[in-house]
């Protein structure tokens, strides 16, 4: 006579902690003896959600200096879609508060080939890495899309979001709408010193809203 093995269902929810804010995933299965449901819920959450993945998250965690962020360890800027892209790196911008709105300020040369990919589209991204892609965002800078495939060239796996592309391996990701676009004026210029930086080729300055932030 076959006797059929005794099957336990159970169901867990496990908290863990990401940036200092508290995420609840729910796992449900079958095991054989009651002893194998801690081995089995282990394998479960390793295997069915990547800590490591991108994920939303909200203003309040955004705790890194953007000095440093931006000014030494840069930044990509990103516009297009599933069709054609373009990224470039960026020392230059910033972050605040403008009419009301979390948001942040960008400047492309007339020259860049971004450019045309932000002013074709409602939406732009803002990709930090880590140290050990700094070599991926020296090749962005000193490297036009006109000339070669900057995503092929470093490795880098571009995602979609709904509004604007960016890229898989970063820390952190700021989509981006845009509200306002100017060519900066060397009429506008009170100190000289800023004519240092320019030949005449005064950047594009955008102010984007912040609406989706992504982190690890």
């Amino acid at each position: 006579m076959n006797i059929t093995p005794r099957r336990t269902f159970y169901a867990c929810a496990v908290f863990f902690q990401i940036e200092n804010k508290a995420h609840l995933c729910y796992h449900f299965g079958i095991v054989s003896e009651l002893s194998d449901i801690k081995n089995h819920i282990i394998i479960k959450t390793k295997g069915g959600f990547n800590m490591s993945e991108l994920i939303k998250s909200d203003y309040s965690a955004l705790s890194f200096n953007p000095f440093d962020k931006i000014g030494k360890q840069w930044m990509l800027i990103t516009a297009g879609n599933e069709s054609g892209l373009n990224t470039m790196t960026a020392s230059w911008g910033g972050m605040g508060v403008l009419w009301n709105k979390n948001v942040v300020y960008i400047f492309v040369r007339p020259q860049r080939h971004t450019l045309g990919f932000i002013d074709n589209s409602d939406y732009f991204s803002l990709s930090f890495f880590s140290e050990e892609y700094k070599k991926a965002l020296l090749l962005c800078g000193t490297k036009s899309g006109k000339d070669c495939d900057k995503v092929k060239e470093t490795g880098l796996t571009p995602a979609f979001d709904e509004n604007a592309p960016y890229f898989k391996e970063a820390e952190t990701v700021l989509i981006c709408k845009k509200l306002y676009r100017q060519q900066l004026s060397p009429d506008s210029v009170v100190d000289e010193r800023v004519f240092k930086e320019y030949n005449d080729d005064y950047h594009f300055v955008f102010v984007g809203e912040i609406t989706e932030v992504l982190q690890r």
